[in-house]
């Protein structure tokens, strides 16, 4: 069967000892620096200095919600929503508070929950909330700390000035030392430093910065990545020393490589630039973090992208993209435990971030720890029944337990946008199910989502070939191998051969499916003298050697992928090969049964 559709991100091997038992827990960092905002200025505090005998937050777990928008201007809104974003990135760069991440906060008040479950969603002791009002070139302000046990106001302060650039900073700084003195942890040493001495910039950029932050964060428009740039180039003509707006912009210059496919010099654009962020600011966090993902992404060289990680974990241990983004890397190297772990700090700091659940069940179900995925998979599919990567990845679960009746049950949800992609995932699980009404029915879905592209065109035959020996139609499987001997001969394209991390196939998918054994053995040859270590990939390269191999009858050698796969992930991640038709002859040699044996034994352990 050809290659699946792998996620965007990818990683890694573990150690033998204790997978069953590691547990989890964790989008995508953006670095935004605390620095920038379209409105605030100079404000005079209108209301009184809060009292000493008001009672500290116990626990410094803080989120910070939406501040309303009030007035008649229409810039109040974009104003309120900078204002919250700012407060967030300051606070995720100090180690004395912890802050939730934004897109939780967003997650959790578009969810319409009441303000007393914050603490239950959010695991928030105590929560900043407000509201701006902008009235001509003056801006009221007005902020408010509350303990979530109690819903008592901790720290309230009303801010009323014009709008000044030179004013803001301070006046956030204000707002920031009077939460730390209301929790108990609060700000230490080091965090006080940063805000005496955070950076500034004009409010017209800090406002493009914020606008191409949402446009890359929300990818709600065409092109969503070079409107993002559009905006960010705006910004840093009116401040060129700008380093949020210099880090999200090498942000976005690799994703162009990473998500777009449009070349190498963009890892060039994007390495220019983050030098000149590094320049000016060469210890900030966020813009470490697009340095880890310039190694990762640009070079797989995840080394340098963890050592750089390390370093801005150190200063900054509240932001979620250090831990995500950590956990893909450690992944890549094979440390599993440590992806676990680093996956749980994300989902403490992000807990209703619905991809970093996603990412701990893709990454449990391959270790083998089934029953903790089961549990949390169907947790949040009662939550969010529709989402397509939950369901993309509890899929992917109940076919690496060997379970694909259950998989395709999964796959029949009404999926938010589907796409062609999705209902190639559910031809492949279909044929596992080798039940002919779920193959007819997944076949012509796929079909009628067909671009026409020669990858589609290729994997499409695929699958039909698969589906055609199932039922014993030995001549369909002729014509559809001469219509692929047709389509390679006249469309070259040069990715058919290149081992990468996320194509839509491998080099030894297609002559797989033509019986040309002299061109796998090649494939496999060019793949082991390229392998770089990246045990993560090979979750994907390995299954597709081994079904590759058997497909053209050398089954020793597709045993040999199969025992270094189960090596690498566990023992029960012999389960995924259990009900693909192209191992049957595998599946009755004494290796096999070997290594069936083990996980039905560690199986029954895990469900008794």
């Amino acid at each position: 069967m050809p290659g699946s559709l792998s996620p965007s991100h990818q990683a890694d091997p573990p150690s033998q000892a204790g997978l069953s038992a590691y547990r989890f827990e964790i989008t995508g960092g953006l670095l935004v620096i605390f620095a920038t905002m379209l409105l605030v200025a100079v404000f005079v505090a209108i209301a009184p200095e809060p009292t000493e005998q008001q009672v500290a937050v116990e626990k410094g777990v803080l989120a910070v919600l939406p501040f309303d928008s009030v007035g008649q201007e229409n810039t109040g809104a974009d104003l309120a929503a900078n204002f919250q974003d700012s407060l967030i990135s300051s606070l995720a760069n100090m180690s004395g508070v912890k802050v939730i991440a934004k897109s939780s906060v967003l997650a959790f008040v578009e969810s319409q929950m009441p303000l007393h479950l914050i603490e239950q969603e959010l695991g928030a002791t105590a929560y900043l909330s407000g509201s701006i009002e902008r009235d001509g070139p003056r801006v009221r302000i007005q902020a408010r700390l509350t303990d979530t046990k109690s819903g008592l106001v901790d720290w309230t302060r009303t801010y009323d000035r014009e709008l000044s650039s030179d004013s803001y900073f301070e006046v956030q700084s204000e707002i920031l030392s009077g939460i730390s003195r209301s929790l108990s942890n609060g700000f230490n040493f080091a965090d006080q430093a940063k805000l005496s001495r955070r950076p500034k910039t004009d409010l017209g950029a800090s406002d493009l910065f914020y606008r191409a932050k949402r446009i890359f964060e929300l990818r709600e428009v065409d092109n969503y990545l070079t409107a993002t740039l559009e905006e960010l180039e705006k910004a840093l003509v009116i401040d060129p020393d700008y380093v949020s707006a210099l880090s999200l912009k090498a942000h976005v210059e690799l994703a162009q490589y990473w998500y777009a496919s449009r070349g190498r010099e963009w890892i060039e654009k994007a390495d220019k630039t983050l030098k000149a962020a590094e320049a000016l600011a060469p210890e900030d966090p966020g813009t470490m973090v697009v340095r880890g993902y310039y190694h990762y992404w640009g070079f797989r060289d995840y080394d340098k992208a963890s050592a750089i990680l390390e370093r801005a974990m150190d200063l900054a241990a509240n932001r979620s993209d250090v831990w995500e983004l950590s956990a893909y890397v450690a992944r890549r190297q094979g440390r599993f435990k440590e992806t676990l772990t680093y996956l749980s700090r994300a989902r403490e700091l992000n807990p209703l971030d619905i991809e970093l659940v996603t990412e701990v069940i893709e990454t449990q179900a391959t270790l083998g720890a089934l029953q903790d995925t089961i549990q949390l998979g169907n947790a949040y599919l009662e939550r969010y029944p529709d989402n397509y990567d939950l369901i993309d990845n509890m899929d992917r679960m109940w076919r690496l337990r060997g379970a694909p009746d259950r998989a395709y049950a999964v796959l029949e949800n009404e999926v938010a946008a589907p796409n062609w992609g999705f209902y190639s995932r559910r031809t492949r699980t279909a044929l596992l199910t080798q039940d002919r009404g779920n193959i007819e029915r997944a076949l012509q879905d796929l079909r009628n989502q067909s671009s026409g592209s020669v990858e589609h065109f290729l994997i499409e035959r695929m699958f039909a070939i698969d589906a055609a020996k199932l039922s014993g139609n030995l001549e369909e499987v002729e014509t559809l191998e001469q219509e692929i001997r047709q389509k390679v001969a006249n469309t070259p394209f040069a990715f058919q051969n290149e081992w990468t991390p996320n194509g839509l196939w491998t080099p030894v998918d297609v002559p797989s499916y033509l019986g040309d054994t002299a061109a796998v053995e090649a494939a496999v040859r060019d793949y082991e003298m390229q392998f770089a270590p990246d045990y993560w990939q090979t979750a994907r390269h390995w299954s597709s050697i081994a079904s590759a191999l058997a497909r053209v009858g050398l089954v020793d050698a597709s045993m040999n992928y199969i025992e270094r796969y189960v090596t690498l992930y566990g023992p029960l991640s012999v389960l995924r090969f259990e009900n693909n038709p192209v191992y049957r002859d595998a599946r009755k040699s004494p290796r096999y049964q070997r290594l069936i044996s083990e996980a039905r034994r560690l199986l029954d352990l895990q469900t008794s």
